[in-house]
């Protein structure tokens, strides 16, 4: 799947009341997912804005260039988001846990894969050290 905020469960649209200044945020449900994958600039916002849960984004802040920008829910963001897969139903604290787990594992992987690069290239010191160690012995 890739990552960019269609496919991101953080994908959220949020109304700001006028009277009161309150804020209600809700999920996107599968449904406009589909038709805003279909027509990001026209499709049909009502009162709402589009942003990311998580705070990386919002389009509340910036309309116009939201609403020009066609690659604002499609672009690959990788590695400067929080991004984690929409599952239906998911509520937002148990999708930023989630996400905080899946960020630990992938760090946990990566730690892992230089300490065994740090083996392998210490395994090969000693080794080398060996052979020296042993061509000094042959020479006297």
């Amino acid at each position: 799947m890739e990552r960019n905020c269609l496919n991101c469960h953080f994908l959220s649209k949020e109304h700001r009341e006028e009277n009161t200044g309150r804020v209600l945020t809700f999920s996107l449900s599968e449904n406009d997912r589909e038709n805003l994958k279909k027509d990001p600039v026209g499709f049909d916002r009502g009162w709402y804005s589009f942003k990311c849960h998580m705070g990386v984004w919002d389009e509340g802040v910036s309309p116009v260039a939201a609403k020009e920008d066609k690659t604002l829910f499609s672009k690959k963001r990788d590695d400067e988001c929080f991004f984690i897969e929409y599952r239906q139903s998911m509520l937002m604290p148990a999708a930023i846990e989630l996400q905080k787990r899946e960020e630990n594992t992938r760090q946990l992987k990566s730690n892992q894969r230089l300490t065994i690069y740090g083996l392998y290239i210490a395994s090969f010191g000693l080794v080398l050290n060996a052979v020296v160690s042993l061509m000094r012995l042959l020479k006297c």
